[in-house]
C-alpha cells in the first residue's frame, strides 16, 4: 500500500507505475510456480521456457525407506542364514551408498535375496499374475502352469481351463506361438511371449509336441474367467474297454484342499478301489494344510512330521482327528515338479497311511516352509522361514528319491503311460476299474 503523504518527485513517471510493474511480477511468480515451468539451458535466447522439451526420466522404483525393515526380517527368520549372523553388515556391504546415492531397485534386491536363499524375493505391492493358475479369485487366462523341463517349456492344463476344453487334455511340450518356434525356455520369457499374443489376438495358435511320441499338434486356445481348484478329478483311458480315474492335487491351499480332496475320493468310490493321487505337478501350498490333508489317511496322533525355526526350536505334527479312508491301496504319483508341501505329503503317506507306494522319479527336494511378512509399502517379503523333516529326522525328500515305482521323465509326463505303468507293475495286477458297455 503507498502511504497517503507519499509524493513521487520523479518527472514523468506516474504514481500508478510502479504498481503495475509490481503487480505484473506478483503474477509472473505466482504463474510459474502453479504451471511447473522450468528455467532453459545456458544460452537460451527467450531467457524462460514455460514448457520442458524433453520429458523428465522415470525414477527407479526406490525401495530405500525399507531397507531397516527388510533386513530385519530376514534376521530374524530366515532359516539359511546360521543364528547369530547378521545380515546388516553383508547388506550394506553390498548396497554401500544407496542411501544416499545409488537406488535399491527391485531387481538388486531380489538378486541379493536369491544370494541368500534361492526361494526368498521381495514382492512388490499388487504383482500382476502372467499366467495365473492357482489364485483365490477368477482369473481370465488359458487355465495352465508352464514348467521347466531341460530344453523344453511343459505346458500343464487345469481341468476347468479353456485350453483343456479345446483339446490340450494333458501336458504337452510347447514348441512355437503364433508360428514362432520358441528359443527361449525360460518360462517368465514364455510366459510373456503369450501375454503379449493375447493383448493381440481373440484366439492364439500354440504349437505342442507330445513328450513321448514327438507326435506333433497345434491347437488355437483363447481365455476365459476360470476359478482354479486346487484338487481335480480326470478321466483316463487306459483303452477302447475301460477307464480309471485320478486325483491330481495342484496346490495344498488352507481350508481347501483337505476337503476338496475328501469329496473327490467319495465321487469315485464307486468306480474304483485303488486311488491314484496325482502329485507331478503341486508346486507346495500351505504346510499346515498338507498335514491336515495326510490325516485323512492316517490314525489319530501319530508322529507326522516336524519343524526347525531359525531360533533351534523344533514344533511337533501329530495327525488329527477325523481319518476317513481306510483300507485303500494308494499310488502316489510325484516327479521333479513336485515340491515343499507337496513333498511332505507325499513323504507323510509313504511312512504313516500303509499300503501306499509312490510312482515316478525324484522330487525337487525343496524341504522349505515360506512365509509372506508384509511390508509398509503393501508388498511383502517371502522368506523361507522353517527347515521341514519326516517324523524320523530325515529330510522331507529323502521319502521320494527311491519310488517304489519309477518313471523317468519324460515318460512321467504322459498321464495314461503312468497309469498303465502302475496297473502292470501291481502285485496282483489291478483290474480293470470300469468298463464301458459294449456297442
Amino acid at each position: 500500500m503507498v502511504p497517503r503523504n507519499f509524493k513521487c518527485d520523479c518527472p514523468g513517471h506516474p504514481l500508478w507505475r510502479p504498481i503495475i510493474i509490481f503487480l505484473f511480477g506478483l503474477f509472473l511468480i505466482l504463474f510459474l510456480m502453479f504451471f511447473g515451468t522450468t528455467l532453459p539451458a545456458m544460452g537460451n535466447p527467450m531467457g524462460l521456457t514455460l514448457f520442458s522439451e524433453t520429458p523428465p526420466r522415470p525414477r527407479p522404483q526406490n525401495l530405500d525407506l525399507l531397507s531397516l525393515e527388510l533386513v530385519t526380517h530376514i534376521d530374524r527368520h530366515l532359516i539359511t542364514i546360521p543364528a547369530g549372523e547378521s545380515i546388516a553388515q553383508r547388506f550394506f556391504q553390498q548396497f554401500p551408498f544407496h542411501l544416499t546415492e545409488d537406488p535399491l531397485t527391485i531387481q538388486n534386491l531380489n538378486l541379493f535375496l536369491q544370494s541368500l536363499d534361492r526361494y526368498t524375493s521381495y514382492i512388490p505391492p499388487q504383482p500382476k499374475s502372467i499366467t495365473p493358475l492357482l489364485e483365490k479369485e477368477t482369473t481370465h487366462a488359458m487355465g495352465t502352469l508352464l514348467l521347466p523341463w531341460e530344453n523344453h517349456v511343459l505346458m500343464v492344463p487345469a481341468k476347468g481351463g479353456a485350453a483343456f476344453h479345446e483339446g490340450l487334455e494333458d501336458a504337452q511340450f510347447l514348441r512355437a506361438i503364433q508360428g514362432k518356434k520358441i528359443s527361449d525356455f525360460n518360462v517368465d520369457h514364455v510366459a510373456a511371449q503369450i501375454d503379449n499374443a493375447f493383448l493381440h489376438n481373440r484366439y492364439v495358435q500354440f504349437s505342442f509336441m507330445h513328450p513321448i511320441s514327438n507326435q506333433e499338434m497345434t491347437l488355437p486356445l483363447h481365455q476365459k474367467d476360470f476359478f482354479p481348484a486346487p484338487v481335480e478329478i480326470n478321466r483316463i483311458t487306459i483303452n477302447p474297454l475301460y477307464s480309471v480315474s485320478s486325483i491330481r492335487i495342484l496346490k495344498f491351499t488352507s481350508h481347501q484342499t483337505r476337503d476338496a480332496l475328501e469329496a473327490a475320493i467319495a465321487a469315485i468310490t464307486h468306480t474304483t478301489h485303488h486311488l491314484f493321487l496325482d502329485l507331478r505337478y503341486c508346486l507346495g501350498g500351505d504346510y499346515h494344510e498338507a498335514l491336515d490333508t495326510a490325516s485323512l489317511f492316517i490314525p489319530q496322533g501319530i508322529l507326522m512330521a516336524k519343524t526347525l525355526d531359525k531360533t533351534g526350536r523344533f514344533q511337533y505334527y501329530h495327525s488329527i482327528p477325523g481319518r476317513k479312508i481306510l483300507n485303500r491301496p494308494i499310488s502316489i504319483l510325484v516327479g521333479p515338479h513336485t515340491a515343499s508341501a507337496g513333498e511332505v505329503f507325499a513323504q507323510i503317506m509313504a511312512d504313516s497311511a500303509g499300503n501306499t507306494s509312490l510312482v515316478g522319479a525324484k522330487t525337487y527336494g525343496k524341504c522349505l516352509s515360506q512365509r509372506d511378512f508384509p511390508l509398509s509399502n503393501g508388498g511383502y517379503l517371502r522368506l523361507s522361514n522353517l527347515q521341514l523333516f519326516g517324523a524320523d529326522d530325515s529330510i522331507c525328500k529323502s521319502a521320494t528319491e527311491n519310488p517304489n515305482i519309477y518313471i523317468p521323465p519324460p515318460r512321467l509326463f504322459d498321464t495314461k503311460e503312468v497309469i498303465h505303468t502302475i496297473m502292470k507293475s501291481a502285485t496282483p495286477p489291478i483290474p480293470p476299474p470300469h468298463r464301458k458297455p459294449a456297442k
